[in-house]
């Protein structure tokens, strides 16, 4: 379990094996340099990271069974919240740690119901093309409600920054088709549920590298 007081909350976890070559490919690929710091959406490094209350016990409920978990660093910015790097601590492997605060009161009601119904939904998506849920913590303390969404990390960061690190040419034709035919694929099995995203944009579309093998994954459900 991890505490206020463990260094090891305020570090980075180690990427696993196959996440360093994925980044070495990349790297060599594009000739931009892409750290496994960086891997999501671009933040200022000079920025603090903010404090949000942690769990005494850091076990989270998810699809099967609990987990524990240690916090990393701050890798990405949004209107909904933050995301951070996560570790498994039983199975050590590396997740996404979306994190989410607002005030415990009437205001917030209603923003909370929709976070929840985000969590809901995501329950029960399970596509090659979708980013993964894992599991969700709920943390209420001083007047004010924290919840950590744990989800599938996606070494390669979203479609838009990858894009932004390509020439000026941007995309290569079999590349653009590719990628569609991913995204097309994830929207037909969520149409087929009766979701619509509502937000489809590079912006929310994260790319898993494998080797030579890529894939693209929906993310940010919060509008949908």
């Amino acid at each position: 379990y991890a505490t206020a007081a463990d260094d090891s909350l305020h570090t980075s976890p180690p990427l696993p094996a196959y996440l360093s070559r994925a980044l070495d490919i990349h790297n060599r690929a594009s000739g931009v340099p892409l750290h496994a710091a960086d891997v999501g959406e671009d933040t200022d490094d000079d920025e603090p990271e903010p404090v949000a209350p942690e769990p005494s016990d850091a076990v989270v409920q998810r699809v099967s069974g609990t987990i524990r978990w240690k916090k990393g660093k701050l890798v990405g910015l949004g209107a909904q919240g933050k995301v951070y790097v996560g570790q498994d601590l039983d199975n050590h492997t590396v997740m996404a740690v979306k994190e989410l605060v607002c005030m415990d009161d009437k205001v917030h009601e209603s923003r909370l119901a929709e976070i929840e119904r985000e969590i809901d939904m995501l329950r029960t998506l399970d596509h090659p093309n979708i980013v993964k849920y894992i599991g969700v913590n709920k943390v209420v303390a001083d007047g004010s409600i924290t919840l950590h969404l744990f989800l599938e990390y996606v070494a390669g960061g979203s479609l838009q920054s990858f894009i932004k690190k390509m020439d000026k040419n941007g995309l290569d034709e079999a590349a653009a088709q590719l990628y569609t035919k991913q995204i097309l694929n994830g929207l037909a099995y969520l149409h087929a549920k009766d979701i619509v995203h509502r937000d489809i944009k590079s912006a929310n579309i994260l790319l898993a590298i494998f080797g030579s093998h890529q894939v693209c994954k929906i993310a940010d459900f919060g509008a949908s």
